[in-house]
């Protein structure tokens, strides 16, 4: 019997076919066989492997045991791939997701041959949770099929794995290489798949209110696209296909694949990813092209001459400028929006090509617009951290551009006429002055007030306005300038040196609003770099805690300075922390490493910062380590003996009876980088511990209230967000262990001061992701009473947990429910309210806005879509005539120019990292000037259908070019006769500190010296005046590169940093 099942009846196809046809008492003897002996067996087999896979999961038998139990099945009991397949993935038991110990017997079954790619993909597509969203034609059956409730997770690890599977084919004995026939099969059961995700697309396209599929089941069909994309890749590039491919007999094959690809493509995000797969597309479609019957031409006429010609000559001609005032609103919000990335160069560059020859009028509506990003902002209520940020980049960063602008300045048209200017324009019922503050009527506001006079004070510190005409501006005034007179980069970090309390005291007046604290910043950042080289790890202790308390001033910091040049020296004195030889206290140690790892923390959370932003270069740096894989732990089997011995002796020092504490041997023996890799797994032993019963809630309890009150504090944030991760896990008890464990963290009952302000430190980095893991929680027991006490302590701390310029849940919601179209219609509206706003010569209020809509639309809708709705809406503007159509290019042109806080590129890559090797380039998201730049290069493809949209993208891209070239170069004459005012108080040290400012070495204010070197003014914008604004005024060469820099094909591509469509 068991051989019979093991070779059921090879017949070649061709000659049985027709020897059966001619002959009927031969077919009806076959038919017979077929139905009293192979049916019977195979019917007899499948129920033997089906309990035989109900066994070995109910035991959880592991992977070797399943080996020899499966071999033994195979010979006796012969299954098809394909029924095996789909034995192994049917649902069982919940039918919620495939349990995770199938997925180990499945990759055993794929080494021993039992199953093969195809086989594994036609199961999955009987069951998989995506079908419930395509139509019936997808999969056509009689009977209903019962899929799997969230199979989501379980395909993506299955795409992955047959990925892997096609990547290491025919590199051992063990993986041989991919015959044609399973090749074929595979690419069959491919391109059912890239039509079933279509469908997918198409479906969740039309719930546009996201009433029906949420955002949480948007993300994990997101993540399952990732993978399948990453599959599909493999399964296009690899050779056994492509050669498969090539036969005369794959007609079908490739006529499959190719009808469902473009469709498929355009959903994807990542150029790179789309280009690859776009030529495998064209590759197999030119195996199937007909030949052009004789004298049929293949000309459309597109590419003629004349109206190539036609559409370049038109496009060609500028649109008379209109440099409305929504423009610079719409940059300075997006640079704002989330961590600070305005970098002077680019913004003043920009300035120069918008408003060239007039600096003068690009200056005025600088001041302008920034004034109406903060009024906006009052309007809005946001929170008070944007309400410092906002104030600090008016009177500390705003004065400097300024100084950079006023370069290209003429007599009699100086800065202080440009402010003057400015201010008459500000609208004085949000802007008071003094007199203006004592009117009952008014409703004062964190965000506005003595806002002008601060400015006033701040640009005249800087030398751009004389101190005498400000009393004609404002009238009296309670303010004045700073005691301290003008402060120096320079004279800053020499008088650091040594003394950490005047370190600590600059620190404390990052929150300042009278000019200075861009030199506090450079200077503080050049400081924690020479410490980090010095090895002062005492001095960094304090720092560091200090500035880990204060998120808002990390805000600050990042006007002047980018993060990378703060973090790197930190992450890589982390990276190489070691004890020393003579080492006899490591309770200290600890201290110092987690102090530093907790500011580090903070910038990588707050501000949603990958490794390459932080400046490391090392896959194996322990900084990227902790930030990809710190919220996670691992099983007991995946720990190396030394990672075991750790954890061991930290479980028994935490809560053992008998060991009298953490010993120094223990803390000797685990290094801090060890100790903080372990915390997931540490208290993913102690949830489950405490849930079995093994582990009593007092001693739960003390242990908990070691880490909470000692040197171990920062290790609570991978806790933390481990706890907030897991909390979903479909298992009461240990979700109640996890709640808990929260209670005993947050909500200690007695704890020391410094040790309180730590742990409100890592309530901020921690509020946000625990805030939607308990409401997940909540919604799941809505009687639990645990839960509401914990979002309360939290409660103030959420809006300090995350700056990233994502948006709100309640702002999505909103968005999404515009009537007509949702979130594109809103998108549009926005669109046209600033062109209504520029148009109207008496509106004084700014137009309410966030550019927190315009990145969850490229998030949610794609950058082509968002360049399709800019398009659509100059259309639209076409019909109004020129004055709204040019105010609606330059809205356009801001929109497409303002830099992505969400996709910003990283800072300059490395050659090599510190292993050597190439780095991988992270993938990006495609921006809105590229989608733009694509569309242009393809112009002529538009046109044939839709001539107008190829005259608007063609014009629209020219435009953004001209704009963002390098602007021309501020001559020496502009630069003398734009030197600051003489404010006449501390006249010498001012008028010097002013022109520091504006060239490398400082000169007096009377003129510039005869041997002024002037390299640093030989590349104009593209690196501008040194000590302007710090590293944010010199322009970035990388920065550009980098614009292409995830564009990396074939080797260098990274299946981990595939970034597809936000659905």
């Amino acid at each position: 019997m068991a051989a019979a099942a093991h070779q059921p009846d090879a017949v070649p196809l061709g000659d049985a076919s027709s020897q059966l046809n001619n002959n009927p008492p031969a077919l009806k003897c076959r038919m017979t066989r077929l139905k009293e002996v192979v049916l019977p067996l195979r019917k007899y087999a499948y129920i033997r492997w089906k309990n035989f896979m109900t066994h070995m999961v109910h035991n959880r038998a592991c992977e070797e045991t399943f080996h020899r139990s499966a071999s033994n099945m195979w010979k006796k009991h012969y299954i098809p791939p394909d029924a095996l397949a789909k034995l192994m993935l049917a649902p069982r038991f919940d039918g919620y997701m495939l349990d995770p110990r199938t997925h180990l017997y499945i990759n055993k079954c794929l080494t021993l041959g039992y199953l093969d790619i195809p086989s594994v993909l036609a199961g999955q597509l009987k069951y998989t949770s995506l079908g419930n969203f395509a139509t019936p034609d997808i999969d056509p059956t009689k009977e209903p099929v019962t899929r799997w409730k969230g199979s989501f997770s379980s395909d993506e690890v299955l795409f992955w794995r047959l990925a892997k599977c096609i990547g290491q084919a025919g590199t051992s004995p063990e993986t041989p290489r991919i015959s044609a026939d399973v090749a074929l099969h595979t690419v069959l059961r491919m391109a059912t798949w890239v039509e079933l995700f279509n469908k997918v697309f198409e479906t969740l396209s039309k719930d546009t209110m996201r009433q029906k599929y949420d955002n949480n089941l948007r993300a994990e069909i997101e993540s399952t696209h990732a993978a399948f994309v990453g599959l599909l890749l493999k399964v296009c590039e690899s050779r056994a296909v492509l050669n498969a491919l090539d036969k005369k007999v794959a007609g079908r094959c490739r006529r499959a694949i190719v009808k469902n690809l473009p469709r498929f493509i355009s959903s994807i995000q990542v150029q790179p990813i789309a280009e690859r797969l776009n030529m495998f597309r064209q590759k197999m479609a030119k195996y199937d092209v007909k030949k052009p019957v004789d004298g049929e031409e293949a000309d459309d006429g597109i590419d003629s001459a004349a109206s190539v010609m036609a559409l370049e000559s038109t496009s060609g001609k500028r649109i008379p400028p209109t440099n409305s005032r929504a423009g610079l609103y719409i940059y300075l919000n997006a640079c704002l929006v989330g961590r600070p990335v305005i970098d002077d160069a680019i913004l003043c560059n920009w300035i120069r090509n918008r408003y060239n020859p007039e600096i003068h009028v690009g200056i005025v509506d600088l001041i302008l617009a920034s004034f109406d990003v903060l009024s906006n902002a009052a309007f809005r209520n946001e929170h008070r951290s944007t309400a410092q940020l906002l104030r600090s980049y008016l009177t500390n960063k705003l004065p400097l551009l300024i100084l950079n602008l006023a370069l290209g300045l003429y007599p009699p048209t100086l800065s202080e006429f440009c402010i003057t200017t400015a201010l008459g324009q500000v609208d004085p019922s949000v802007f008071p002055t003094l007199t203006g503050m004592f009117d009952d009527t008014r409703n004062n506001n964190d965000f506005t007030e003595n806002m002008r006079e601060e400015f006033c004070f701040a640009c005249c510190l800087h030398g751009l306005i004389s101190q005498a005409n400000i009393s004609a501006l404002l009238g009296d005034t309670y303010s004045s300038l700073p005691a301290e007179g003008k402060r120096v980069k320079a004279a800053l970090v020499q008088e650091c040196a040594g003394n950490s309390d005047y370190i600590v005291s600059l620190l404390a007046s990052l929150d300042k609003t009278d000019g200075n604290v861009g030199a506090v910043c450079e200077a503080l950042v050049e400081v924690f770099g020479e410490l980090c080289a010095n090895r002062d790890t005492a001095t960094l202790k304090t720092l560091c805690s200090q500035l880990a308390l204060q998120p808002m001033s990390l805000d600050v910091i990042q006007l002047f300075e980018k993060p990378v040049k703060l973090l790197q020296p930190l992450c890589h004195l982390l990276d190489e922390w070691r004890y020393d030889d003579e080492q006899t206290e490591y309770q200290s140690v600890y201290e110092e490493f987690g102090s530093v790892l907790l500011l580090v923390m903070v910038f990588a959370y707050r501000y949603n910062l990958s490794p390459p932003d932080m400046g490391i270069r090392s896959p194996d740096s322990f900084v990227a380590r902790l930030i990809r894989e710190g919220h996670l732990s691992k099983a007991l089997y995946e720990l190396s003996p030394a990672e075991d011995a750790c954890l061991t002796g930290w479980i028994h020092g935490l809560f053992g009876t008998d060991t009298g504490g953490l010993s120094d041997e223990l803390l000797a023996s685990c290094p801090p980088q060890d100790f903080y890799l372990l915390v997931s797994t540490l208290f993913k032993n102690i949830v489950v511990a405490n849930s079995e019963g093994c582990l009593s809630m007092e001693a739960l309890k003390n242990g908990i209230e070691y880490l909470v009150d000692t040197f171990l504090m920062p290790s609570l944030v991978p806790a933390v967000l481990f706890l907030a991760d897991q909390l979903s896990v479909d298992q009461e008890p240990e979700q109640q262990a996890m709640v808990n464990v929260l209670h005993m963290i947050l909500k200690p009952k007695a704890i020391h001061t410094n040790t309180g302000k730590m742990l409100a430190a890592v309530k901020n980095l921690t509020a946000k992701p625990l805030e939607r893991a308990l409401r997940r929680y909540q919604r799941r027991y809505p009687t639990s009473e645990q839960v509401e006490p914990l979002l309360v302590v939290i409660k103030d701390n959420i809006p300090l947990s995350r700056r990233t310029g994502g948006a709100d849940h309640n702002e999505l919601e909103s968005w999404c429910a515009t009537p007509g179209g949702g979130l594109a219609i809103a998108v549009r509206s926005t669109i046209q309210n600033f062109v209504h706003w520029s148009t109207d010569p008496l509106a004084v209020t700014p137009t309410p806005y966030t550019h927190r809509q315009i990145l969850v639309a490229i998030r949610r809708m794609t950058a082509q879509h968002v360049i399709r709705l800019i398009i659509d809406e100059i259309k639209v503007h076409m019909s109004h005539g020129a004055p709204a159509l040019s105010l609606m290019y330059d809205v356009a042109i801001a929109l497409i120019v303002s830099p992505e806080v969400t996709n910003y590129p990283e800072p300059v890559a490395q050659l090599v990292d510190d292993s050597g090797a190439m780095p991988i380039p992270t993938q990006r998201r495609l921006t809105l000037r590229e989608v733009l730049g694509m569309k242009a290069a393809t112009y002529k493809t538009i046109f044939r259908t839709d001539p107008v949209k190829a005259e608007i993208v063609l014009r629209l891209h020219r435009e953004v070019e001209a704009q963002m070239a390098p602007a021309p170069v501020p001559t020496l004459m502009d630069a003398d006769k734009a030197l600051p005012l003489d404010t006449g108080a501390e006249r010498a040290v001012a008028g010097a500190d002013a022109v520091e400012n504006l060239v490398a070495q400082a000169a007096p204010v009377e003129g510039l010296p005869e041997t002024l070197d002037l390299m640093d003014m030989s590349m104009g914008d593209m690196g501008m005046v040194n000590g302007l604004g710090g590293s944010g005024s010199n322009l970035d060469l990388g920065t550009d590169a980098d614009l292409f820099g995830g564009l990396g094909g074939g080797d260098d591509f990274g299946w981990d940093n595939i970034d597809v469509m936000g659905l």
